[in-house]
């Protein structure tokens, strides 16, 4: 196994984009070992809701960005107080959904400190009843990506505001399981530095696995990893328009309407009224039908029919965040 380093990357659309990377282009007779900090970010599963998982208002007043990785499961909070570990392996039907292989080195590694962590039947590891590790996998082929967090020291109150529901949502997406969360470093003896805990974590992963030496990425690489982070973990299609399917109810008083939206590809696909009282829906549909489920994009088409009073109210209705 070789151990991937860069110079301390904490953009989260570049570390995905490595990860993704590493699966599928480079030489599959070879695995890795990739640990790397983000700056403040969520991260939501392939197959999720971003409406439904993360609340958006708070993200966006915050700086906090949503994207969305190759793997299954639910969505996570990044920061500098979060570690992320992520093994590239071959695949086969005995490894995969198998997390035990990945998790013992880092489960020996808190108990040689005297933090009681352990791995629950969710393939998270826990200490006590708390939750301190998520974690998922993505298989191409013959490879694998197994990836995880480690909170340490990252801000909880940010993990409990980021990782609320913005809108309520009947859809079929991937749900997150919401579980109490503590960090690493509350459960230390003696404190010390993320740096520390992440060389510590490396050195027992490594130990078990046989690190042989580094791997370095070339310019090549690098070139191919921006473009993809470019191209993919930080547009709008695949953060936001790779979202399942799903529906709502936008109710507005004032203006005496209730309709249900049917939203497909992230884009507005339908809506069913239930009540509309000044006949707004008549004007509002050949407007927004097909339109990106997006603030800016709906604001933009609803300016060229209605005043902007009367557009912040819709706007207000359908996309309340």
């Amino acid at each position: 196994m070789y151990l991937v380093k860069t110079e301390n990357i904490a953009v989260p659309a570049i570390n995905l984009a490595i990860e993704e990377y590493l699966v599928r282009k480079v030489n599959s007779e070879d695995e890795f070992l990739y640990l790397y900090v983000n700056e403040p970010s969520v991260i939501i599963g392939k197959h999720q809701n971003p409406f439904e998982e993360v609340n958006l208002n708070f993200c966006r007043n915050s700086n906090i960005n949503v994207y969305r990785r190759i793997s299954g499961g639910g969505t996570v909070y990044h920061d500098k107080g979060n570690l992320n570990f992520c093994y590239i392996t071959q695949s086969t039907q005995k490894n995969f959904n198998v997390y035990k292989q990945f998790l013992t080195p880092i489960v020996e590694y808190l108990n040689s400190i005297h933090v009681k962590a352990e791995i629950n039947s969710r393939n998270d590891l826990i200490i006590g009843s708390q939750k301190i590790s998520g974690n998922a996998q993505f298989t191409s082929r013959k490879r694998m990506l197994s990836h995880g967090t480690l909170l340490f020291n990252a801000d909880l109150q940010n993990v409990s505001l980021a990782l609320k529901t913005s809108l309520e949502v009947v859809s079929k997406s991937t749900k997150s399981y919401r579980s109490p969360v503590t960090n690493i470093s509350a459960h230390l003896n003696k404190s010390f530095s993320m740096e520390i805990f992440k060389e510590q974590v490396e050195k027992s992963i490594c130990k078990t696995y046989k690190c042989l030496k580094q791997f370095e990425l070339s310019n090549s690489d690098w070139n191919e990893i921006k473009k993809l982070a470019r191209s993919k973990y930080i547009s709008w299609d695949w953060n936001y328009g790779l979202t399942p399917p799903f529906s709502f109810i936008a109710e507005n008083n004032d203006l005496e309407f209730k309709v249900k939206f049917e939203i497909r590809e992230c884009k507005i696909s339908g809506i069913e009224i239930e009540r509309d009282d000044k006949n707004l829906c008549a004007r509002l549909w050949p407007l927004i039908k097909d339109t990106p489920f997006e603030k800016i994009s709906l604001r933009k088409i609803l300016l060229t029919e209605f005043n902007e009073s009367f557009t912040n109210k819709i706007i207000a209705s359908i996309y309340p965040f």
